[in-house]
């Protein structure tokens, strides 16, 4: 496995890692006997956007005064899925083509929405993850409708730009199968 310069405090997820997590993890492998993944594509990038969340948000994933909200999720809440059985925090998954049937809609603390996430009223928390897994919606717009929040805020961008300026870090995650792997890591205050 290697390492990034400057970013001593991680491994990379090249080799096989996220499938070698799981193997190990009863939760994962729970997850895809529910057929939330169509394919290692979007597992990995699930994977990658949790992994970013555990090794950089500065908040634990035990804490369950947390909220995760995912943006742009997909067919099945694939990502907010995978953070909230490896957390204790409420998450809530949004997609305008998010189908609501089937074995995920059982998952503790995962709330699915079939809009866009800047339509969604969220409960008011002080402190929320911002998870956009090649998410197609305008951030910024998400943002601006979390108010009085912390936002730590993990993005994988694909196609649209996140459009929220300079990350506090960004990196290649070598375990993510797609070409559009880069990870960026953004805190914001939100008045």
């Amino acid at each position: 496995m290697s390492r990034r310069s400057g970013d001593h405090a991680w491994p990379l997820y090249a080799k096989g890692g996220y499938f070698n997590s799981l193997m190990k993890s009863r939760r994962l492998a729970q997850l895809v006997s529910m057929s939330l993944y169509p394919n290692a594509k979007e597992f990995t990038e699930s994977c990658a956007v949790y992994t970013a969340i555990k090794r950089f948000c500065p908040w634990s994933l035990d804490d369950p005064t947390i909220t995760a909200i995912v943006v742009g999720d997909g067919h099945t809440p694939r990502t907010g899925a995978t953070i909230a059985v490896q957390s204790a925090w409420t998450v809530h998954s949004s997609d305008p083509v998010l189908r609501h049937a089937g074995a995920h809609a059982k998952v503790e603390r995962l709330i699915q929405h079939r809009k866009c996430a800047e339509r969604v009223l969220y409960p008011h928390k002080h402190r929320v993850v911002l998870a956009a897994p090649h998410s197609h919606a305008n951030l910024r717009h998400v943002i601006a409708s979390i108010k009085d929040a912390e936002i730590f805020v993990v993005s994988l961008p694909c196609c649209v730009p996140d459009g929220l300026g300079t990350p506090l870090r960004q990196y290649d995650d070598e375990g993510c199968l797609s070409p559009k792997r880069m990870v960026k890591i953004y805190h914001v205050r939100q008045e």
